[in-house]
């Protein structure tokens, strides 16, 4: 017990160095970079994709795709592509706040905030279609989806990379009809159309 008193004493005192002013002395540079935590990279994901979800898609030629960032980070879309398999758009070096959603327009996406994409080169008809997200523009790896949505039919192109992942169960699609203007997530998980 003793010589654990006395090196927690000697610990003490090599901490508390006086500087005869009556005052303490900061420990040097040298050892607050020794001891120091290295700072967070949370901000970069190049290659992962896994903080976001698809959680709406706006329907027809005005259409839009909703990826939320869905963790209390920030988070880049670098690396990231939005697919209908086998065709990608690339998305850009954009850091989307937590719990925040980013826009991919087909359009010029004139009414949404957050638009990151215009013009993208995907289909979005009311009555049919997919969408996924992927970490590669390689949409045949099961490794590399992220989301994915179908609805109207099943099954699409990317259907079965998105079983494989298990981010699909075979034979299931969202609901929607010809007239449908949007397809979103509700609370309890379900896809839903109006």
């Amino acid at each position: 017990m003793l010589a654990l008193s006395i090196g927690i004493l000697a610990l003490f005192a090599a901490c508390d160095d006086d500087d005869g002013d009556g005052g303490t002395t900061t420990p040097d540079a040298t050892r607050t970079e020794e001891t120091s935590v290295p700072v967070s990279t949370s901000t970069v994901f190049p290659d992962n994709g896994f903080q976001f979800e698809i959680n709406e898609v706006g329907l027809g030629d005005d259409g839009w795709v909703a990826l939320r960032n869905y963790t209390d980070e920030p988070a880049s879309l670098l690396g990231l592509f939005l697919c209908q398999p086998p065709n990608c758009v690339a998305l850009p070096d954009e850091e989307v706040p937590p719990e925040t959603v980013a826009y991919v327009a087909v359009a010029g996406g004139e009414d949404l905030d957050n638009v990151v994409v215009t013009d993208a080169d995907v289909t979005l008809a009311p009555a049919d279609g997919e969408i996924a997200l992927f970490s590669e523009d390689d949409t045949s790896d099961s490794e590399k989806i992220r989301s994915y949505l179908q609805w109207g039919s099943d099954p699409h192109e990317g259907t079965t990379v998105a079983i494989e992942a298990g981010l699909w169960i075979e034979g299931s699609y969202a609901p929607t009809s010809d007239a449908a203007i949007r397809l979103f997530r509700s609370e309890e998980g379900l896809w839903l159309f109006e």
